[in-house]
């Protein structure tokens, strides 16, 4: 089973205080602002490890590729989820002045045509912007079925078909869906090991730049 998660470098909020306006005073410039990934996107990682691993040999069962839009600096979000342990990572270079969410959907569709996954497994939300769209608008460009603010998944047929578990007001909702699918992660569905464990993606090892774990679409 191929899972696709998208993953998105957003502005650290612990150093809120680097925030800079621009001389005119009409924009925030990001200048001497530092990223982190979004953390949805470390959950949808590790839920994905747990789905692509045999629950009682811990061997791994399948390949989990990471994809990013943006800037060149994208790579070290990546290296980090290749550090937590995902087998790829794809870069799609972009500004990201000009990424909404629609743009994003359509690229993570092209990445997705070319990829082939059974399964796109993504945040539901990214930190920075609180939109919550990019899943839903991929799954209709797609034409896929798709899962949203999912704190449980379960396959049992590698990929042919997911049970989910939906987050709603007063309880779980459970869907089963076919695969390929769209699902999109709540905080709830796993909290990442690395953090669980008092450590951070900052003190694994990263692979290096020419490990050949990564690589990057252009024209896209």
């Amino acid at each position: 089973m191929k899972v696709l998660v998208p993953c998105k470098r957003v502005s650290d909020p612990d150093n809120a205080n680097k925030v800079k306006v621009s001389a005119d005073g009409g924009a925030i410039t990001a200048e001497g602002l530092e990223y982190k990934p979004n953390p949805f996107d470390d959950w949808a990682v590790e839920a994905a490890l747990r789905l692509t691993e045999n629950a009682k040999t811990n061997e791994r069962i399948g390949e989990i590729v990471v994809v990013c839009i943006g800037p060149e600096e994208g790579q070290q979000t990546i290296r980090q989820f290749l550090a937590m342990g995902a087998d790829r990572g794809i870069l799609v270079k972009a500004d990201d002045a000009s990424l909404d969410s629609l743009s994003v959907a359509k690229t993570l569709q092209a990445v997705v045509e070319k990829e082939s996954p059974d399964l796109v497994l993504m945040g539901k939300r990214s930190a920075d912007s609180e939109s919550n769209a990019v899943g839903q608008m991929l799954a209709e460009l797609l034409g896929w079925p798709q899962g949203t603010d999912a704190m449980k998944i379960q396959t049992t047929d590698e990929g042919k078909t997911f049970t989910v578990g939906r987050e709603v007001d007063g309880g779980v909702m459970t869907l089963k869906i076919e695969g390929p699918a769209v699902i999109t992660a709540s905080d709830r569905i796993v909290r990442p090991d690395a953090i669980k464990n008092g450590v951070t993606p900052d003190d694994h090892a990263y692979p290096e730049s020419d490990s050949g774990r990564y690589a990057s679409l252009k024209g896209i």
